[in-house]
Order: C-alpha cells, then structure tokens, then sequence
C-alpha cells in the first residue's frame, strides 16, 4: 500500500505507510490523563521577506525554550529556496483572523539551515530552521521540545490544524504514533485533515505535553486516512541547546 505525499516541496507516492492494523484506535491510544491539551496561541504563521522578491507566507512556526531557557523559534526548511534571494526579514504571526498581526521577528538564523531531509531513505533529523527572536514572547506561547529518540507505539498525541476562525488560532485534531525511528516518526490521524501550508507545524504528545515532531511530509492513505511523517524533536532539541553561532538571515539563506 502507498499514499500520495502532498506536504513539502515534491509529490510523490511514498512507501507503504501504516497498516491497518495501525490505524487509529481509541482502544490502542497511550496518554497520560493528567496532561492538559494546549489551549493558548502556540501556531503561527511565518512571513519571509526577501531582498529581490516579494514576501512570502510559508509552511507553520512555533516556540520553544532551550535548556537554558533562551527562546527560539522553529519551523521546517525543506520550503526554503537557498539558491533563490536572500533572506533579509522574517515575521510570526497570529493565524486567528481576528488578530492576524505580527508577534515576532527575526534577522539571525540559529546555527544552520537544515538540509530539509529526504525520501529515500527517509531521514528527517535536518529539517529545520531556528531562528532567535528579536522581541519577548509570552510564557504561554512557548512549548517543550521531547529529548527521547524513540516513542512509545500508539502514543496519543495533538495536532494544531491551522484554523483562522479560532480565537487559538488551530484546532485540535487526535492521532496516534504508528512508527518511531531515530531519524522519524510516523503519526495517523483520527479524523480527516487538508493539508496545507503546514510544514513545521508542532505535534504534542499525551503522555509528556511535550513536542515530539514537526510535520515534514504527509498524505492519506488508499483508504484516504490523513498521514504525517515528523522530524523527530530530539534532533531540533540537540539543535537548539548546541553552541550554535548566530548569522544574519541574508548570509545564510539565498544567493541573490
């Protein structure tokens, strides 16, 4: 069985996804019930701002906290055109439509782009881009990162569906792991999700409240079960809480 990737820059079928014995089952669902679903602005929208093309609103970014307590933001790199123009600008905003207006900005990359994995083999450890903001950012919007490199199968978990109408600015969609690798996870869907301009968006396990992935590829299944494959936390964490180097977007993303 294959499914039809449509998150990212290619579309393609990728490889047997999830059996049926994997889809989701409230039965089989581990969380822990003393562990609060988000309620709080956590999903933003990125904005880039090029130096010889007109701004851009790709993919979903978020917050997190490094293990000393520096704040950065995080979403995917894989929409990143590094061969393009430079980078001078990037903004978060508020996805709710009734305060879509920046919340953050950014002019230094933290470390390096990542590489924005790949298919075959799947890995999916680099996609990432961090970035510190220039202002505060409120406790309620920063989240924890997951250090473990391996989940529990059939780990309950949120994700942040990108909806305009919600003062939140997402609802909250239920799924569950399927697979956990070192270099991915894999996480099926409860009920049906479009998906779109979601890359980078955080998925919050049941069992520690903590992000355990980003979504990096996804699609649905023959039985058009909605499908994410996730750059695994652990990796962005490492990032993250590293001696990174701070550089000027311009000088580390495009050309021109």
């Amino acid at each position: 069985m294959g499914f039809v990737l449509v998150v990212g820059l290619i579309s393609l079928i990728m490889p047997a996804g999830p059996g049926e014995e994997n889809y989701y089952n409230e039965e089989k669902v581990k969380y822990d019930g003393n562990i609060s679903a988000p309620s709080s602005p956590i999903l933003f929208q990125p904005m880039f701002v090029w130096n010889d093309a007109e701004p851009t609103f790709q993919g979903t970014g978020f917050f997190v906290s490094s293990s000393d307590k520096q704040i950065a933001a995080v979403t995917s790199s894989h929409f990143i055109d590094t061969e393009g123009s430079r980078l001078k600008k990037a903004y978060w905003l508020n996805i709710s439509e009734e305060r879509f207006e920046p919340v953050a900005s950014f002019a230094r990359i933290w470390g390096k782009l990542g590489n924005g994995g790949s298919d075959f083999p799947m890995d999916l450890r680099y996609d990432y881009l961090i970035m510190p903001p220039e202002n505060a950012v409120p406790d309620s919007c920063v989240l924890e990162l997951d250090d473990r490199v391996r989940l529990k199968r059939h780990e309950g978990v949120w994700f942040p569906n990108k909806d305009p109408q919600s003062p939140a600015g997402y609802t909250l969609v239920d799924g569950m792991v399927t697979e956990t690798q070192e270099n991915y996870h894999a996480v099926i869907l409860k009920d049906h999700v479009e998906f779109q301009s979601q890359s980078g968006s955080p998925v919050i396990s049941k069992l520690t409240g903590k992000v355990i992935g980003t979504l990096s590829r996804a699609g649905y299944t023959e039985k058009n079960k909605p499908v994410m494959y996730l750059a695994p936390s652990h990796s962005i964490k490492h990032a993250v809480d590293g001696d990174a180097k701070l550089t000027d977007l311009s000088e580390a993303v495009g050309k021109k």
